[in-house]
């Protein structure tokens, strides 16, 4: 079973939304398959990341509302 709705709302998130790890370069998005990263800008361990997301180590900032193109 995929838990990966939950864990979304569990951190106040919405699957397939951009978000920014507080203290981390780059925008972020939590889909069935797990963390993601767009564009990325630094050598993290996406894993490691959701763990420390998921025991309060890391932050969530909600990006401001804005037009995104795609493609």
């Amino acid at each position: 079973m995929n838990y990966m709705e939950q864990i979304s709302k569990m951190l106040g998130l919405e699957p397939g939304k951009y978000f920014k790890i507080a203290g981390m370069d780059g925008e972020f998005w939590l889909d069935g398959n797990g963390l993601h990263m767009l564009d990325d800008k630094g050598d993290y361990d996406l894993n490691a990341l959701l763990a420390a997301l998921l025991a309060g180590r890391l932050k969530v900032e909600q990006l401001p509302w804005k037009i995104r193109r795609i493609g």
